[in-house]
């Protein structure tokens, strides 16, 4: 479960969609999560169910088969490559020569642990997760 969680986490997801959406990426994000809960919600009394039909073993084979079954058509069909033009940031740290023809960037001042710390931006989003997931462990 613990791959499951780290895989398809609200992380992973952005991280998976995000690339796919360029103007309403928004949307796909939100939906995206939304899907996610959904299938929390549609899964465990399937579950349930399948366990009290079948065993555990059998319940949790039969619902890793629906999920290759879903999931790997719609990866294919929905996966694509990127246009020649659309590149991340991480291809221009890859690509030296293509970072140097695309327009000069402001260097960031250097990472350090203590200044994320101390930032409102990070605090704000990590007091509203540490809240959403006391009252979701909580319950």
């Amino acid at each position: 479960m613990s791959f499951g969680w780290a895989a398809m986490s609200g992380a992973a997801i952005n991280i998976i969609i995000a690339p796919w959406f360029d103007k309403r990426r928004g949307l796909a994000i939100s939906l995206a999560l939304n899907g996610a809960s959904a299938g929390g919600v549609v899964i465990a009394p399937l579950l349930v169910f399948l366990i009290g039909r079948l065993n555990f073993a059998a319940a949790l084979s039969c619902v890793a088969a629906l999920m290759l079954a879903i999931v790997l058509p719609a990866a294919a069909f929905v996966l694509r490559h990127k246009h020649r033009d659309e590149r991340d940031a991480v291809d221009e740290v890859c690509d030296p020569m293509r970072a140097q023809a695309s327009a000069p960037v402001a260097l960031a001042p250097p990472w350090r642990p203590s200044a994320v710390l101390r930032s409102s931006d990070f605090q704000s989003v990590s007091i509203s997760f540490a809240l959403g997931l006391m009252v979701q462990v909580g319950s």
